[in-house]
């Protein structure tokens, strides 16, 4: 890796400080010619507008390592790509994978079900196993299931977010209840197999970001915790997406709505630098949509909330970006609200409207 990042930064390569791994290259007499080159382990991709640094780089890196050059790919670690230049269309898809579980564990011929969870469904309401459920797990091999599905929500599978969130949580003693919970989402993704994110090019568009933020107030039955859901656009298209139990209990649902938008602002924050290192920089204020009230009055300085110091803090930076004009919070109904897929399970109609129909399409 030491002997990769020497050669790269002869190239005049920089890595970039908000992502690990990615290196960029700029023209210094025609700053919107730029490079970006990504690595993982021994595979490196690189995207370009500058046709002759792009040769050049090429051309010294297989001087210098055993290259062998595939071209435009097609898949990276299981992510596949699609692309039509034409059309200006970029689809990210895994449905190999999904077929890979579905054999895996024995799903390949079961009957496809409308949607991951069932709606209004909490595994946290499940007692941990006794010694004969215990037994019966024993030989389950649920955690690889979990490990899977994680991949695959990671990657590309936002739909599935707050159904795997809820099953992972079982993987130190799992219960017979959730091994068929995950099974249920294999069962949901042969019947979603088709679904590919999509990202459009779009002529004389702002860069624009935007960001939408949900909590379930004290979803967890055992230990009241809320969830935290939230979702990042980028000219409409999805990038970022997040599911997880927050940290600490929340006494009210303005706590936990202003635990969600202190995490959906960090991501906010991150996804700026980001695009301002590579070239998109942001002078307008980033869209949080959010459906609670009280957080809307604590960013416009129009109310407080409990003066406990861990709430304070959030309190405060959540006021200090929207001041500094990084974040506009803006009210956005409930039923109209993304994240609210990432909190709480859905019907199937609900479920398409928000994340399916929305950031998705089918072959």
């Amino acid at each position: 890796n030491k002997k990769l990042v020497q050669v790269l930064e002869e190239a005049e390569l920089v890595e970039l400080g908000y992502a690990d791994c990615v290196f960029i290259h700029r023209d210094k007499d025609d700053p919107t010619r730029v490079t970006l080159l990504v690595v993982h382990v021994d595979d490196i991709i690189t995207a370009s507008n500058d046709p002759a640094y792009s040769s050049k780089l090429h051309a010294m890196l297989r001087e210098r390592f055993p290259v062998d050059d595939v071209g435009e790919p097609d898949m990276v670690l299981g992510l596949e790509i699609e692309r039509d230049r034409e059309k200006g269309v970029l689809k990210l898809g895994q449905q190999r994978l999904i077929r890979d579980l579905l054999e895996r564990f024995n799903m390949a011929e079961c009957d496809p079900v409308a949607t991951p969870m069932v709606e209004g469904c909490t595994l946290s309401a499940v007692p941990p196993p006794d010694a004969e459920e215990a037994a019966v797990m024993e030989d389950k091999p649920f955690r690889e299931l979990v490990g899977g599905l994680n991949y695959l929500t990671t990657c590309s599978r936002a739909d599935i977010a707050l159904a795997v969130k809820e099953v992972a949580r079982h993987c130190a003693k799992p219960t017979v209840a959730a091994w068929k919970a995950a099974k249920r989402i294999l069962a949901y993704l042969k019947g979603a197999l088709d679904y590919k994110l999509v990202y459009r090019l779009q002529e004389g568009a702002e860069h624009a970001l935007e960001a939408f933020v949900d909590a379930d107030w004290g979803r967890c039955l055992k230990t009241r915790r809320s969830q935290t859901g939230y979702a990042v656009t980028f000219n409409g298209c999805l990038v970022a997406w997040h599911s997880k139990l927050q940290d600490t209990v929340a006494t009210s649902t303005l706590v936990a709505e202003l635990f969600a938008s202190y995490h959906a602002c960090t991501k906010i924050m991150e996804l700026r630098h980001l695009l301002g290192e590579i070239g998109y920089l942001h002078d307008a204020p980033t869209v949080l949509h959010e459906d609670n009230q009280g957080v809307l009055n604590v960013c416009k300085n129009k109310a407080g909330v409990q003066r406990t110091k861990h709430v304070e803090l959030k309190w405060f930076l959540l006021r200090e970006l929207a001041d500094q004009g990084y974040v506009a919070p803006v009210k956005v109904p409930s039923k109209e609200n993304v994240a609210d897929a990432f909190t709480k399970p859905l019907s199937r109609n609900k479920l398409k409207e928000l994340i399916l129909d929305r950031f998705y399409v089918t072959n």
